[in-house]
């Protein structure tokens, strides 16, 4: 894990806004999201990354971004992913975790996956490694 950025003042007084990298190894299983409590931006920077939470979430491809660039071109919307659903993403895919949000991430892959995520945070939670957060 690689904290990149620390936020304060953009957000309600009682809220950390952070950008991590993470780099999950082959075989590697976070057996309950990473980014509970948090609501969290995930972006696959590289790898493919499975996710499978309890809620339905919904996956921005990357290839559906790529045409905001392009001038009178409109982007395909997320693609839903039902409660209780493995999902894969690749490179340049995307998803937000709800705040609470409870699921897995898993590198079922032979090579390492990197993560961006954006978390926003309320103080008082637990941070990412189960410790109270000032």
């Amino acid at each position: 894990m690689q904290p990149l950025a620390l936020g304060f003042g953009a957000l309600p007084e009682q809220t950390y806004f952070d950008l991590i990298r993470w780099t999950l190894a082959p075989g590697a299983v976070f057996p309950d999201s990473p980014v509970n409590p948090a609501a969290a931006l995930l972006y696959v920077e590289e790898g493919t990354l499975t996710v499978q939470f309890t809620t339905p979430l919904s996956i921005e491809r990357g290839a559906a971004l790529a045409v905001l660039a392009t001038p009178g071109v409109a982007m395909p919307g997320p693609e839903p992913i039902a409660a209780d659903t493995a999902a894969t993403l690749s490179a340049v895919d995307s998803f937000v975790a709800p705040l609470h949000a409870h699921g897995e991430l898993r590198n079922e892959s032979g090579e390492p996956v990197v993560v961006l995520t954006a978390l926003v945070t309320p103080r008082g939670e637990h941070d990412l490694f189960g410790t109270p957060v000032p």
